[in-house]
């Protein structure tokens, strides 16, 4: 039914670009395969700008050339090795969620744990729940609650908490790069703000909690990053290893520079450049 709706659109036009997000998603394919098979002299642009986890269908050999774009335009380095090993024509292009912030290491700051989840029940269920538990085994730390702008918190907070909040939980309203100025350390699964949170300075931690599939968007990084499988595994990480972990500042540095291949500045010429071929 939506390819139909495709076809009779761009039956009403003669378009020389389209450009569309490349995410993976079942409604892209179909675009593609729409404007390829309505417009074959259509240059088609399928923009990468998000996280790729390890599973995404997104560089998989199994898509039929017809349902992929002509170009791909990517956010940075790291994902432009991933797409090139099976697509021809990978551009980067770079992206507007480059992190400005100069993160500071003031070793006299309060610990605070942000707190990424992703806008989907069933994971922020998941990291919320456990970032409570968390956060009651350790009162002299704040964790920050960080909603997906797709959710609406307040409907949500009553959905999944049925008792006193402790004091130490925090329901952020800031502006990300506020709340990333806060806080040393972050818990993640498949969110893109880890990204951002990681150029700045501030520590990755996988809440992985023994799943099957990996949804980590940091996978290819390895140097200074904590994977949690378990309440008792982050009870030993902060009692044990957060107070040296976080002064490794030469760790850091590779942390940052990664994520800063992984979205890199948005570059207009690269743009204008493929537009124009």
């Amino acid at each position: 039914v939506l390819e139909k709706k495709f076809e009779k659109l761009f039956r009403d036009f003669e378009i020389k670009n389209l450009i569309a997000t490349l995410e993976g998603f079942s409604w892209e394919k179909m675009l593609f395969y729409a404007i390829n098979k309505i417009s074959p002299n259509t240059r088609v642009i399928g923009y990468q700008f998000a996280t790729l986890t390890n599973h995404q269908v997104i560089n998989s050999k199994l898509v039929k050339k017809i349902f992929k774009p002509d170009i791909i335009w990517t956010s940075g380095k790291i994902n432009n090795v991933k797409l090139n090993r099976e697509h021809k024509n990978v551009k980067i292009v770079g992206t507007d969620r480059v992190s400005k912030l100069k993160k500071t290491n003031n070793k006299k700051k309060k610990i605070n744990f942000l707190i990424l989840p992703e806008g989907i029940t069933h994971e922020m269920n998941m990291i919320l729940k456990f970032s409570l538990n968390c956060a009651r085994n350790f009162p002299k730390f704040n964790f920050i609650w960080r909603f997906h702008p797709s959710i609406n918190k307040r409907i949500f907070l009553k959905k999944i908490i049925k008792e006193t909040m402790p004091r130490n939980i925090i329901i952020s309203d800031n502006k990300l790069l506020k709340d990333i100025s806060n806080c040393s350390l972050f818990f993640y699964r498949g969110s893109t703000a880890a990204i951002t949170a990681l150029q700045s300075g501030l520590y990755p931690i996988y809440i992985n909690l023994n799943k099957m599939i990996n949804i980590d968007p940091l996978f290819g990084f390895k140097s200074w990053k904590k994977v949690i499988n378990s309440q008792s595994e982050f009870n030993y990480f902060v009692k044990n290893e957060m107070k040296k972990i976080l002064n490794l500042n030469f760790k850091r540095k590779k942390g940052q520079e990664f994520s800063r291949n992984y979205f890199m500045e948005l570059n207009s010429k690269s743009i204008y450049k493929s537009l124009s071929i």
